[in-house]
Parts: structure tokens; C-alpha cells; sequence
């Protein structure tokens, strides 16, 4: 009888851990190396018309602005659940990518995320100004576009590399009787209130893995 109830357990916490986890596209699995030393891609678009995401009771208007490709290096990753934007967005990234990653930058700065900003701090003996680092760096609200993404997105720690695609939007809504909007920044160079990227994200690998 325990042997029993011990097999139950087993299939029942598989059953539940394969429900939460990402599931990788093993067709597409991809062994090479992300190369993190470029800079992120973006063309400006009004070719693609604005859509609909729902989420539970609420829809949000989508319109994207430009294109966006990016890889980089995770260096910070936050869950938020108690904000309007988690209803779309629940995972914050921030990113590092071209010669910020090379450890003669890298060891000089400490990154940490709250309240949907990022956040930096540097030593005196950086090498470079304030400047270098906000652009190569950036905080980026992820909007899933499955359901697997949106796993993956969660299961994303400090230290991983990912490589997506998507379009860089602004999202309009509205939630027990009020508006809200959200909008992303189009620049790399910018710094401050609204200069972080909100990222619909169509395709996304992690490391060797692509979901």
C-alpha cells in the first residue's frame, strides 16, 4: 500500500512540475553559443496593424511601433504579481550586452530591480562613464506571446543569455472603470522615467534552449 501512495506522489509531483515548466522546442534546440557582444537590433514599423491579448477578465490593445531583436546577458530578473502591468507582463529583465559583459566592465557594477525600475551602482575604479553603461544596458517589461514563453520567462535567472524577437509596443487598457497605458522607449541611449523597453516577445531561446 505505501509503495502504492509513493507512485501516486511521484506521478502526481511529475505531472504538476511538467505543468509549471517550460517545455523547449527539442526540434529547434540550438547548441551554439548566444553571441552577447552586439548591439540590439530595431526597425521602426506601421506596417503591423495594433491586436488584442487578453488576460483573465481584462484586454489589452497592442500596437507595435518597431521591431526588436536582442542578445544579451541576464543580470537582473524580477516576478511582479500585484501590479496592473502583471496582468500582461509579469517578468521583468535587465540586460547587459556588447562590451559591458566583458568582465573588465562587469566586475565594477552591481545591478538589482524594484518597482519596475532598474537599478545601477558603480566603483570608483570603472573605467568607463555613466553613459557607457546605459547603453548597454536596459530593463525590459516582457509580454509573452504563449504560454510556454511566459514559463520560460520565469524559469530565466541571473547569468543566463537570451536571445528574442518581438516589437517594441505601448499597451492601452482599461480596469474596473479607469485607463491605463504603457508605453515603450525606442532608444537605447536614454535614461530615467520611460526609458525602459516593454517587449512582446515572439521567440525566445535561453542559453542552448529555444521556446
Amino acid at each position: 500500500m505505501r509503495n502504492k501512495l509513493l507512485l501516486i506522489l511521484i506521478i502526481v509531483i511529475s505531472f504538476l512540475s511538467s505543468f509549471c515548466n517550460p517545455s523547449p522546442d527539442i526540434k529547434k534546440t540550438d547548441n551554439s553559443l548566444i553571441n552577447i557582444l552586439g548591439y540590439p537590433k530595431q526597425e521602426l514599423t506601421k506596417e503591423i496593424k495594433p491586436f488584442v491579448v487578453t488576460s483573465g477578465k481584462y484586454s489589452f490593445k497592442i500596437t507595435p511601433k518597431a521591431l526588436y531583436s536582442i542578445s544579451a546577458k541576464v543580470v537582473s530578473a524580477t516576478t511582479y504579481s500585484s501590479d496592473w502591468n502583471s496582468k500582461i507582463a509579469q517578468v521583468d529583465l535587465a540586460l547587459i550586452w556588447g562590451d559591458l559583459v566583458r568582465d573588465e566592465y562587469r566586475k565594477f557594477i552591481e545591478f538589482n530591480q524594484k518597482n519596475r525600475w532598474y537599478f545601477y551602482r558603480y566603483y570608483p575604479e570603472f573605467p568607463k562613464d555613466k553613459q557607457f553603461i546605459i547603453e548597454h544596458s536596459a530593463n525590459n517589461h516582457m509580454i509573452p506571446s504563449t504560454e510556454n514563453i511566459k514559463k520560460a520567462l520565469k524559469h530565466i535567472s541571473v547569468g543566463d543569455n537570451i536571445k528574442a524577437k518581438g516589437y517594441l509596443v505601448k499597451v492601452d487598457t482599461e480596469m474596473n472603470g479607469k485607463r491605463y497605458w504603457w508605453n515603450s522607449s525606442l532608444s537605447r541611449k536614454d535614461s530615467g522615467d520611460n526609458s525602459c523597453e516593454l517587449f512582446y516577445v515572439l521567440e525566445l531561446k535561453v542559453n542552448e534552449k529555444i521556446y
